[in-house]
């Protein structure tokens, strides 16, 4: 085991999946191997090279539907290593809600920050059965802004992302983020964390000139379905055999039968988008 007790062997999947469950996030350092590495990393640079992935030195990159950028990063997406220890975390059968692929700008040092916030109020669903799997493709440091997480934060429930009605992007329930009680995830490249929906995590601007690149594979249990926020085309794309028939689970154990498309919501005319502005992901970093 390493020195970090949020990071795990795979072979003591147990153990993780029980601290998982009481912290709201964890790692493995040898779910994926450095061939799966280089493999994930040749998808990438192709799709750069192609131009299906835009990365530059100067500007945060965030950049969804990455499944689709390159037959490499669509096989991983359903890769059984990932899919099967997801699935254990939640306990129930997964489907994918987004992948995207996150990146600091390699030379601009002020900008990359990300405040505290939790993943779901930026996509809620019926229920909170929805993980975050974050392939960590560079070695980090420090300065290279990891990603910080507060155990136990996700028991706290949703928490207000809002000022007078207004989406902030960030967590504005101040009293609720304790950060001396958080911890840095700073990983090797190949490293794999997932972290639950509820999960208060950020991340300071990388101070140093190195890649500090992440693929995010957001995954939901089959029968959470989305209230709001943007529709990607990954969302709901399925990464093992889809059994829930349809059904929508809420938080009180209620499970209702769903109309339209095996249940998920569609839009019939193309036209559905968010009529917010667009806002800058990265956000200036305060403390």
């Amino acid at each position: 085991m390493t020195k970090n007790p949020w990071n795990f062997s795979i072979k003591q999947k147990e153990e993780a999946i029980s601290y998982y469950r009481k912290n709201g996030v964890v790692g493995f350092h040898d779910l994926i191997n450095l061939e799966d590495l280089y493999s994930i990393l040749t998808g990438i640079n192709e799709a750069i090279k192609n131009d299906d992935l835009i990365y530059n030195d100067a500007d945060y990159t965030d950049q969804n539907d990455l499944i689709f950028s390159h037959p490499i990063l669509e096989k991983y997406v359903k890769d059984k290593r990932i899919c099967n220890i997801t699935r254990e975390l939640l306990g129930i059968p997964i489907e994918l809600q987004h992948a995207k692929f996150a990146a600091k700008p390699k030379k601009d040092k002020i900008t990359g920050g990300i405040k505290w916030h939790q993943d779901f109020p930026f996509f809620p669903h019926t229920n909170y059965d929805l993980v975050a799997c974050s392939i960590h493709l560079d070695d980090e440091e420090i300065d290279s802004g990891p990603l910080k997480v507060i155990p136990q934060s996700h028991e706290l429930g949703v928490l207000s992302h809002c000022t007078d009605g207004k989406f902030m992007y960030h967590c504005t329930d101040e009293k609720k983020i304790n950060e001396n009680k958080s911890t840095v995830l700073k990983c090797n490249a190949g490293d794999v964390t997932f972290h639950h929906c509820l999960t208060l995590h950020s991340s300071e601007p990388k101070k140093n000139n190195k890649d500090r690149r992440l693929i995010v594979f957001e995954y939901r249990a089959q029968d959470a379905l989305q209230l709001s926020g943007a529709i990607w085309n990954s969302n709901g794309y399925q990464v093992e055999k889809n059994t829930n028939n349809g059904k929508a689970r809420f938080p009180n154990g209620i499970v209702i039968e769903n109309r339209g498309n095996n249940g998920k919501l569609f839009d019939i005319y193309g036209k559905f988008k968010p009529s917010e502005s667009k806002q800058k992901v990265s956000i200036s970093y305060d403390g």
